[in-house]
C-alpha cells in the first residue's frame, strides 16, 4: 500500500515537472522571435533557459512529492485513530504556507532596510493572502459539524439542525446545509471527500443529494 502511494506520488510529481519542461522548449522559439521583432539577433541562450527550467521543474517536482507522501501519511493517521478530521490538501497548504513566511521574512528585511511603511504593507498582501487562501478543516464531533471562517469565528451545524447534503459532481463540492441557513463547504481544496460523505451520511443520517442526478446516492 504504501509503496504504490509512493509510486503514485512520483508519478504526478514527474508529469508535472515534465509539463515544465515541455513548456521551457516551447517558450525558447517564442523568446526568439521576440528578440527578432525588437530587432535583436534570432540566437537564444538557450543552454541557460534549459538550466533555469530544468532547476524550477526539480523544485516542483520535490514539492509535489513529499506534499503528496505527507497527504497519504495524515490521511493512513487520520483513518488509523477515526479522527474525523477534513483539513485542506497538503500542497495548497504549503503554498499559503511559504506565502505567509514570504511575506514575513520580505516584510522583516524592507523595515530594517528603512523602506516606507507603504512598501511593507504592501508586501504583507503575502500574509494575508496566505491565511485567507488556507483551506479551513472540517471536523465532525459527538453533536456537531464544526469549521471555522477565514476570520477564525467558530461555525457549528448541530446534528439535528441539518437540512440536507448535497453533493455537485461538477465542482466537486459536498455542501452541508442547516436549517439556520448556515452551510459548510467540503471543496477540492479538502482532503478525502469521499471519507467525507460517507462519514456524513452516517453522522446526519441523511442520504446524499448529487445534483444532475435523478436518484441520491
Amino acid at each position: 500500500m504504501k509503496t504504490s502511494k509512493t509510486r503514485s506520488a512520483a508519478v504526478s510529481a514527474l508529469k508535472l515537472s515534465l509539463r515544465v519542461i515541455l513548456t521551457a522548449v516551447l517558450v525558447i522559439p517564442f523568446v526568439s522571435l521576440v528578440n527578432r521583432a525588437f530587432g535583436r539577433a534570432w540566437a537564444v541562450n538557450w543552454r541557460e533557459l534549459l538550466l533555469i527550467w530544468g532547476i524550477l521543474a526539480a523544485c516542483i517536482f520535490l514539492f509535489v512529492f513529499v506534499t503528496g507522501l505527507l497527504e497519504f501519511s495524515a490521511a493512513l493517521r487520520h483513518r488509523r485513530n477515526k479522527d474525523l478530521i477534513f483539513p485542506g490538501v497538503m500542497w495548497i497548504r504549503g503554498v499559503c504556507l511559504m506565502g505567509i513566511a514570504l511575506g514575513l521574512i520580505l516584510m522583516v528585511a524592507m523595515y530594517r532596510e528603512g523602506d516606507g511603511w507603504w512598501l511593507v504593507a504592501l508586501v504583507s498582501g503575502f500574509v494575508f493572502l496566505g491565511v485567507f487562501a488556507w483551506p479551513r478543516a472540517i471536523r465532525i464531533t459527538d453533536s456537531a459539524l464544526c469549521q471555522r471562517s477565514n476570520l477564525f469565528l467558530m461555525k457549528r451545524i448541530v446534528r439535528g439542525e441539518i437540512e440536507d447534503v448535497v453533493y455537485d459532481p461538477s465542482s466537486q463540492e459536498i455542501v452541508v446545509n442547516g436549517k439556520d441557513g448556515a452551510r459548510i463547504v467540503h471543496t477540492e481544496s479538502h482532503s478525502d471527500g469521499a471519507r467525507f460523505m460517507s462519514a456524513m451520511k452516517t453522522f446526519s443520517r441523511k442520504e446524499t443529494v448529487v445534483l444532475g442526478a435523478k436518484m441520491q446516492h
